[in-house]
């Protein structure tokens, strides 16, 4: 019998357990591969352009900069690529070198995963359909929310006192039209029972929801399973960056040149705008990254040419008076009518009720909630639209 392997984490000590007992062990005992703590993992899924193979590393290692806020040099990352709903997706894996490192002593030359590597062979089975998996664990809860027609998004929720009090906290946290979806539960034979007995609680589609074994699972894991973080896929971001680095610099010495011209020159310098975007649409599979920025230039130029400014002070007041006490906004990011706010506080899911009788503010998502640790806050991130005049 194969076994495997978690991680928790208290304060500074990592402690390892068994997956069919939740015996404590040593790195010294026989596993077969570990699987990290999704707390200390940031999970991003991006959709894939049509580029080659080649340059996805490339194209990923760009974007990463916006999607987590740590120093490039300490930062790390893996992904796995998934197709589904005839769409091509990255499934990012992203965390500080420093944790990969203790991962990696502890697991000592042993595979290291995180749970959507034993869900991604699955994913294709439920192509067409709305589908949740969720991953519970002794700690937390990690949903992975597939809808149909939309891009899929990850967040993870920490354990509470029951399962009845996890579930209701975990309806909160999925779309509102939860009811059209199916869930896929994965949980430890101790606890199977239990979510059987209370699967009615979760808004889903009871009768189409499946909860399998945890141990069962991993039981399937096959030499084509992809691991995490191999050495021949592990990549810094400094490193990945070299090959676009040079192309790179000349697109952004040409768009602050263009930034600089004066506004009483807008003519001239949207048909110089068109002729060079003409001439990179002959490279886009080299710079398709670079090609986003040139269409940011057109819709900045086109506010420019008429459309009336959104007034952000009042934005600022208005969520001033919806944020709770102790609440820390990280960033805020308005861009037309729409906006993007990440910050830190108490109950972010209690917020969403605030913002709906917000006549400013529509179509606002929770997208992301993770947990601070050693601490009652959480780090969340709302987007939405404004409604303007």
């Amino acid at each position: 019998m194969n076994n495997y392997a978690y991680v928790e984490r208290t304060g500074k000590e990592y402690s390892l357990f068994l997956f069919n007992n939740d015996q404590q062990i040593d790195s010294s005992y026989n596993f077969q591969a570990l699987m990290m703590s999704r707390l200390e993992f940031d999970v991003k899924i991006l959709e894939l352009p049509s580029i080659p193979a080649k340059e996805i590393e490339g194209f990923l290692s760009y974007k990463i900069n916006s999607l987590y806020p740590g120093q490039p040099e300490e930062t790390v990352f893996d992904y796995l690529k998934l197709n589904i709903n005839k769409k091509k997706y990255a499934v990012l894996f992203i965390s500080q070198k420093s944790i990969l490192n203790e991962y990696q002593k502890i697991a000592g030359g042993r595979p290291l995963f995180l749970p959507f590597t034993i869900i991604h062979s699955l994913v294709n089975k439920y192509a067409g359909q709305d589908i949740i998996f969720l991953f519970w664990h002794r700690l937390w809860i990690e949903a992975l929310v597939f809808p149909e027609n939309e891009a899929p998004t990850s967040f993870i929720l920490k354990r509470r006192k029951n399962i009845t009090l996890d579930i209701d906290r975990v309806n909160k946290a999925l779309p509102g039209d939860i009811d059209r979806f199916r869930a896929v539960i994965f949980c430890s034979d101790r606890e199977k029972e239990l979510l059987t007995e209370g699967i009615n609680r979760l808004a889903v589609k009871d009768e189409a929801s499946e909860i399998h074994s945890i141990t069962e699972t991993l039981s399937k894991i096959t030499k084509k399973t992809e691991f995490l973080f191999a050495k021949k896929k592990r990549k810094g971001l400094v490193q990945q960056k070299i090959r676009l680095q040079i192309l790179i610099a000349v697109m952004l010495f040409l768009g602050v040149f263009l930034f600089k011209k004066n506004v009483n020159q807008k003519e001239v310098y949207f048909q110089d705008l068109k002729n060079h975007l003409d001439s990179l649409q002959k490279q886009t599979s080299k710079v398709i990254s670079i090609q986003s920025e040139i269409d940011d230039l057109q819709e900045r130029l086109a506010i420019i040419k008429g459309k009336k400014p959104i007034e952000p002070y009042l934005i600022l007041s208005e969520l001033a008076s919806i944020l709770k006490p102790g609440t820390k906004i990280q960033s805020f990011i308005l861009e037309k009518n729409y906006f993007q706010l990440e910050a830190v506080g108490p109950n972010p899911l209690d917020l969403m009720e605030i913002f709906k009788t917000k006549a400013l503010f529509g179509n606002v998502k929770l997208v992301q909630i993770v947990p601070i640790k050693d601490s009652d806050k959480e780090l969340f991130k709302i987007t939405g639209k404004i409604n303007v005049d």
